[in-house]
């Protein structure tokens, strides 16, 4: 999925996706879920361990 895929499933600008990936913002807890959902996971996948 493209980053511009995910922001508009996700509803997040797509410039968030790339700062969020580059480690540049950190993401809210709204934010994961949204991610979470747009890319059909629970939300504890996209956490580190």
């Amino acid at each position: 999925m493209s980053q511009s895929n995910l922001a508009h499933a996700a509803d997040i600008d797509s410039s968030h996706i790339g700062k969020i990936e580059r480690g540049e913002l950190n993401i809210t807890v709204i934010t994961l879920f949204r991610l979470a959902e747009a890319l059909g996971c629970s939300p504890s996948v996209l956490l580190p361990e």
